[in-house]
């Protein structure tokens, strides 16, 4: 089955058909004398150009939102006035592969009428044909490079050719790292119960091992990275989480120093203190933060261990000979291990160079994963100790090297190998000459190339951008510079290995895999006997036990410990495994949801992420004010989306303004219930999801137009949409507005320990079981930067947290109900999961997941249901219940 997991993109299918729209509309726009027709076909010529000039992952988003608006004017254009495709259908609904083929089949059969339709376009007024000429004016200014910019500095707005905020720190910051590892991972022997030095041969430091995920700046301006320590004999590896502080600051002779951290002393870890951790292992992760001086405090771990490691790894060259890598695991990988690349150039950490041999995997421990699972996690040697290779100093000899680069060379054979799913075995030769070495493995690897471009990738089509980063590797024209430079390399060097290497590969990873935290499991071992079935069990079952030990370490709220960062984090996980069981069968269609609230500020750091700011879809402001741009003068509305995309993270986003504040909300009912009409109705949204964290005054009158609006919806859906909406925040009253109406799923807020909050609406008299989740004791990571940017903005409690939470959850179960019929292998189970995107559906499924806490009180909590459903079959016999539940209600 072909591996079609890129998705099509408007500027792709915009340069298919610019030229050959560019030449008819300007001979037309000539002999008719129209000026600004003319100056049409003369930027989409242009915008053709910078196409051709550019590849897919340097065209920003917003460029291709432009493309596509562009592939719609055309097609308008060439059948003026007409704004239906030649099939009939909506402009605004149609994709861009289907405009597309609209403009071709005009083009090529009905020139005629292409000739006419012009020529009606070119005997109207200036104001109806300037919006045209300035859309595609926009379009080419957001495809142009700046001239005055070097090639590997590219405008702002393209988003894969710079490096992402958090990626970017002072370079002192490896020295302080390796000069404060090296130092406390010298062995106290006194320590030990048994002799270590003799163990450790003629080293006298524990094997260390760097992350390459590592190096990531945090919204503080500190830099964390994980390392790994382990005895000689690496029957437990313990992790630790460095931070340094990135924020500099200057002494009164104006040196650059780093920010010491804000801790006594007295309490700074000792030497002899690795030592103790590695005689008695806590299991756990131990966080500690690094000064200048070389100082390490320990502090409070805020995340927990994902696996127990142990045994002395795999190396990438016998990973690769003996384990079956995906392609979605190819290109991780190599993102992973080029974007670590970057980051250490020039320092001491990467060494002479990286090789398949250098890179290792660490399995988890035995009683972990009989099967022998390693997390696609890769870890190199610091540059210290016994475990690191010394390798020999590769210098120009008398200008004979035919890479000027040893280090980018050896990467791109790294990547070469991961792309071929085999290693070179290259090695070292002592006889050899200093250049000789190198220039030996450059051939090689330009001769495997060309079994790499003759590969075929299960016909995924951004394989040719693998392969050309890799290309880009293994000729040194691409990095400008001499070899001094190489020794302390210059801007214009990383500036290139970004550009040519780790931009294209990022682009595949975020926007073709999504490329989240969390690591798969792989199964070193290859067994030819094995059917494909066998191997698909084999592999889910591997992924199911990596998704429970993953979803271990947030489940303390199930079980009455009350952590909110746990609950939340667990989400996120459940999300994280529901989209890789998605993505085995292929499905990449994605759930919507519409958020009704205060607006949304997307310029916020947290949306800023690309595998983030890529789920933010649309926006349209209802509210009496109507801006243009995405705004939030309240901070609300951003809140209730950060919330969404925490526990959900892979779902697509629509927001919606419905009323600046909440003192404005019971004067925009008219507003309201035309958000809900768009966002469930027009072609281009068409929303599964509408989560509304607000309530209206049940005793108010007008509520009419927003129920006329959801009763309207429902019955144009055949049902097939959700509503879920705060219930309220007042005691001494029932169920708010829209949560009492029958077509919205109420939701209640609870505290950590699963309490009833007091300010939720009384339960009266007989009503129905209510569902809950949490609405306090939010943690303050979550809230802070909001609450910075809008201190009178309450973000404690209340149904309306509730809402955005169990509205993820609701998402990420349609995500996984989605997929269910390609996960069971036939479509005959489809009617079935289609229930669940029912208002009565969805109610009995979030009720399937919420035990009892209280009379006719449950609380929604996935994390129990989805760690007991093994097997999607298990999902199903649920899912079949709940149907018959619902049968028996009509």
């Amino acid at each position: 089955m072909p591996y079609d997991r890129t998705p099509v993109f408007a500027s792709q299918e915009l340069r298919r058909v610019a030229l050959a729209a560019s030449k008819t509309l300007l001979s037309i726009a000539i002999k008719e004398k129209n000026g600004y027709a003319s100056a049409i076909a003369t930027q989409l010529h242009f915008v053709d150009t910078a196409l051709q000039e550019q590849e897919l992952y340097q065209i920003s988003p917003g460029a291709q939102v432009l493309a596509a608006q562009a592939l719609r004017y055309l097609l308008k254009i060439f059948q003026w006035p007409e704004d239906v495709d030649v099939e009939g259908s909506s402009l605004s609904a149609a994709t861009p592969r289907e405009l597309r083929e609209s403009l071709l089949y005009l083009l090529e059969k009905s020139k005629e009428r292409v000739t006419k339709s012009i020529t009606r376009f070119c005997g109207e007024d200036l104001g109806t044909i300037e919006p045209f000429r300035a859309h595609f004016i926009q379009l080419y200014q957001a495809l142009s490079i700046e001239d005055s910019q070097d090639v590997a500095t590219i405008t702002s707005n393209v988003q894969y050719r710079r490096p992402p905020e958090r990626d970017i720190y002072p370079n002192e910051i490896h020295e302080v790292l390796l000069a404060g590892v090296r130092e406390q991972s010298m062995c106290v022997q006194i320590v030990h119960k048994t002799p270590m030095l003799d163990r450790l041969a003629n080293s006298h430091w524990h094997i260390t091992q760097l992350c390459l995920d590592s190096g990531t700046r945090s919204t503080n301006h500190r830099i964390h990275f994980n390392i790994v320590a382990a005895n000689s004999d690496m029957t437990y590896w313990q992790e630790m989480v460095i931070a340094i502080s990135g924020k500099g600051e200057r002494d009164s002779a104006g040196t650059s120093r780093l920010s010491p951290p804000n801790v006594p002393l007295d309490q700074h870890v000792k030497r002899g203190d690795f030592c103790k951790w590695l005689e008695k292992p806590c299991y756990d992760k131990i966080r500690l933060d690094l000064d200048e001086y070389l100082r390490f405090y320990e502090k409070r771990p805020t995340e927990r261990l994902g696996h127990i490691i142990s045994g002395s790894g795999v190396q990438l060259s016998d990973l690769l000979q003996n384990c079956d890598l995906t392609v979605e695991h190819k290109i991780k990988l190599s993102y992973a291990i080029a974007r670590a690349f970057w980051k250490f150039y020039g320092s001491d950490i990467l060494g002479p160079h990286w090789t398949s041999e250098d890179i290792i995997f660490i399995p988890l421990d035995e009683e972990q994963s009989p099967t022998g699972a390693v997390p696609l996690r890769p870890f190199v040697p610091l540059p210290f100790a016994r475990q690191h290779k010394e390798q020999p100093e590769e210098l120009d000899d008398k200008g004979r090297n035919t890479h000027a680069f040893p280090e980018i060379l050896h990467l791109g054979i790294v990547l070469l190998e991961i792309g071929l799913g085999q290693a070179l075995r290259l090695g070292y030769d002592s006889r050899l000459k200093t250049a000789a070495h190198p220039n030996k493995s450059h051939i090689k690897a330009r001769m495997k190339l060309r079994d790499l471009k003759a590969m075929d990738w299960s016909g995924f089509h951004g394989k040719d951008y693998f392969t050309r980063a890799v290309e880009n590797c293994l000729d040194s024209v691409n990095f400008k510079g001499s070899l001094k430079a190489r020794k302390k390399p210059g801007q214009v060097v990383r500036d290139a290995i970004y550009d040519k290497i780790v931009a294209p590969l990022a682009w595949m990873a975020i926007e073709g895999f999504g490329d989240g935290e969390e690591r798969p499991l792989v199964c070193v071992g290859k067994n030819k006997s094995l059917t494909a079935d066998n191997m698909s069990k084999s592999r889910e079952d591997i992924d199911f036990v990596s998704f429970q030990t993953e979803l271990d370490k947030h489940t303390s709220f199930s079980t009455g410990d009350p952590s909110s960062k746990d609950f939340l984090e667990g989400l996120r996980v459940v999300a994280g495994y529901i989209e890789q069981r998605r993505r085995q069968v292929k499905v990449t269609k994605r759930i919507r949801v519409a958020i009704l609230d205060t607006g949304c500020r997307t310029d916020m750091s947290f949306f800023q992420k690309p595998e983030r700011l890529n789920r933010l879809k649309d926006w349209k402001d209802f509210s009496h004010t109507a801006a243009a741009e995405r705004v939030d003068d309240f901070g609300h509305g951003t809140f209730m989306a950060k919330l969404l995309m925490l526990v959900a993270p892979t779902v697509d986003v629509y927001s919606v303004r419905i009323a600046k504040n909440t003192d404005e909300l019971e004067n925009s009912r008219e507003c309201i219930a035309k958000a809900i009409e768009h966002a469930a109705l027009h072609p281009d949204w068409n929303v599964d999801i509408i989560s509304m964290s607000f309530a209206l005054s049940e005793t108010e009158e007008g509520h009419d137009l927003v129920a006329e609006a959801i009763e309207k919806v429902v019955k144009e859906r055949n049902g097939s949409i959700l509503f879920l909406a705060s219930a309220g925040n007042s005691w001494d009253r029932g169920e708010d507005f829209p949560a009492s109406h029958r077509d919205v799923i109420p939701i209640y807020a609870v505290d950590a320990n699963r309490r009833h909050l007091e300010s939720n609406p009384t339960l009266y008299g007989e009503s129905s079981n209510k569902l809950y989740t949490h609405g306090t004791d939010i943690p303050p990571f979550v809230r802070k930067d909001i609450q910075d940017r809008f201190p009178s903005a309450d973000l404690k409690s209340g149904t309306s947290i509730a809402t955005a939470i169990a509205a993820g959850v609701a998402a990420t179960t349609l995500s996984y109900v989605s997929a269910l019929p390609k996960l069971l292998g036939s479509n005959d189970f489809e009617e079935a999961c289609d229930k669940i995107f029912t208002k009565r559906g969805m109610e009995h499924m979030l009720h399937a997941m919420a035990p009892e806490i209280g009379y006719r009180q449950h609380f929604i909590n996935p994390l129990r249901f989805w760690r007991e459903k093994k097997r999607p079959m298990d999902v199903f016999m649920t899912i079949c219940r709940i149907v018959e539940e619902t049968k028996k209600e009509k």
